[in-house]
C-alpha cells in the first residue's frame, strides 16, 4: 500500500490546465494512472510562472532522478503523451514514473505504484533544464480540440467571413 504522506508539490498554470485534460481525456493510458495524476493535480499548489523555482520538476523539464529501490540513476526530459522519441531519454507524464516526477523538487522522494503493481520509490537529483522547445504545435489547441463548440458551425462561420467595408 502507498504510503499516505506524500511530498508537498506545485505546478506552472499552463501545466496544470494541460494535465487537467490529459487526466480525463486519453484512453490509451490505464485508468489507474489517470487517477493517480487527478490525484496529484487536486493536492499541487499551483505557482505563477513568475515565482517557478530552478529546481522544480515541470512538463518539459530534464530531470536526473534515482529509483531508490534498485539506486538506478536516469535522466529524462518529462514528455506530453504523443511526444515518444525513440532516440531521446522521455518519460510521459501518463507512465506511473512521469506521474510521480511531476511537480517534485530537487531532493524530494516519493513513494509511487510502478506498472507491475510493486511499490516502488524515487528521488529527484537535479533539475538539469527546463525547455518549452519540445511543447507541440497542438498543445496551445488542446483545449479546443477536446471541448465541444459552444456555437454551431453555421454561426462559427458567419463571423469568420468578412465583407468588404462600404464607403
Amino acid at each position: 500500500m502507498i504510503n499516505n504522506k506524500l511530498p508537498e508539490i506545485a505546478m506552472l498554470p499552463g501545466d496544470m490546465s494541460r494535465l487537467d485534460l490529459l487526466a480525463g481525456a486519453h484512453p490509451r493510458y490505464r485508468d489507474r494512472v489517470r487517477h493517480v495524476l487527478a490525484r496529484e493535480l487536486a493536492r499541487a499548489r499551483v505557482l505563477s510562472t513568475a515565482d517557478t523555482p530552478k529546481d522544480l520538476v515541470t512538463m518539459h523539464s530534464t530531470v536526473r532522478f534515482r529509483d531508490d529501490d534498485t539506486e538506478r540513476i536516469q535522466t529524462a526530459m518529462l514528455i506530453y503523451p504523443g511526444e515518444e522519441d525513440d532516440n531521446a531519454r522521455t518519460v510521459s507524464v501518463l507512465t506511473p514514473t512521469g506521474c510521480a516526477l511531476i511537480g517534485l523538487s530537487e531532493e524530494q522522494s516519493i513513494e509511487y505504484e510502478a506498472d507491475d503493481g510493486r511499490i516502488s520509490h524515487l528521488t529527484v537529483l537535479e533539475v538539469v533544464a527546463h525547455s518549452d522547445a519540445h511543447r507541440p504545435k497542438i498543445m496551445p489547441n488542446l483545449r479546443r480540440d477536446l471541448t465541444p463548440s459552444v456555437e454551431p458551425p453555421s454561426t462559427a462561420r458567419r463571423f469568420t467571413r468578412r465583407r468588404p467595408a462600404s464607403d
